[in-house]
């Protein structure tokens, strides 16, 4: 039975004989990674699990093999989970700079909605490591590749995520400002998800600005829609808020 990434070297598609001279050492080495290198034993970290994508990454990238590179990036570890490609991977294990590596070399270079998913990651990636201006000029990036996709949901997600920048940097009335237009939007696209979202992070922008009956206000609503949609998860979060405001 094939592994993952035997099955990967095949979705690439490379054809060593037409590999010009140049090029072949790159090419071969990723040849050797995804299908010769050891499997990592059972003891490896999250990291080394993933090392030899990573590895044929950067190979490809020295050759400025984008499109296949970007297989790599997007690739899904588990068929089954979507959420598990390479760069999700990453940073749900606690590897942001991992993450700006694999992602960083291809923007630019691809289509507009795979661009969308790079400036995604990268703005979580860049914000675990505290780097706030980058992830406000990715968002502002994205803005824009919103706009030209006229996708108001992901308006929405990048108002809120600069929401979330401002109040991280202690701008909270700023982040007042977005987060009001993330409850706009929702209510106009009708998601219920970012609306509970946009209702959640304003009223923690209130709670910072130490303004408790506003931030009670909201997190009441909050836990209201928590309800109704049954979800636990909102449900707690609106009563640790709530019980923060007293």
């Amino acid at each position: 039975m094939k592994t993952p990434s035997q099955l990967l070297f095949e979705e690439l598609a490379i054809d060593l004989d037409k590999v010009s001279f140049e090029q072949l050492t790159n090419y071969v080495a990723v040849e050797y990674f995804l299908t010769v290198e050891d499997e990592p034993p059972s003891d490896a970290t999250n990291l080394e699990k993933v090392n030899r994508y990573l590895e044929s990454f950067y190979h490809l990238c020295e050759v400025e093999d984008w499109e296949r590179a970007s297989q790599i990036t997007f690739f899904q570890l588990n068929p089954s989970n979507p959420n598990q490609e390479i760069h999700n991977y990453l940073f749900d294990r606690g590897y942001p700079q991992e993450v700006v590596d694999i992602c960083q070399p291809l923007l630019g270079k691809l289509s507009q909605e795979k661009e969308a998913i790079l400036i995604s990651s990268l703005s979580h990636a860049y914000n675990q490591l505290g780097k706030y201006k980058k992830v406000i000029n990715l968002q502002i990036q994205l803005m824009k590749v919103s706009h030209q996709l006229q996708k108001l949901d992901l308006e929405a997600e990048v108002l809120s995520n600069l929401g979330n920048v401002y109040q991280s940097l202690g701008q909270y009335q700023t982040a007042i400002n977005y987060h009001q237009e993330v409850i706009k939007i929702a209510s106009e696209i009708k998601s219920i998800d970012q609306f509970s979202v946009g209702l959640n992070n304003l009223a923690n922008s209130y709670f910072y600005l130490q303004e408790y009956e506003d931030a009670l206000q909201l997190y009441q609503q909050y836990l209201n829609l928590g309800r109704e949609l049954n979800n636990k998860e909102k449900e707690s979060g609106a009563l640790l808020g709530i019980a923060n405001c007293y």
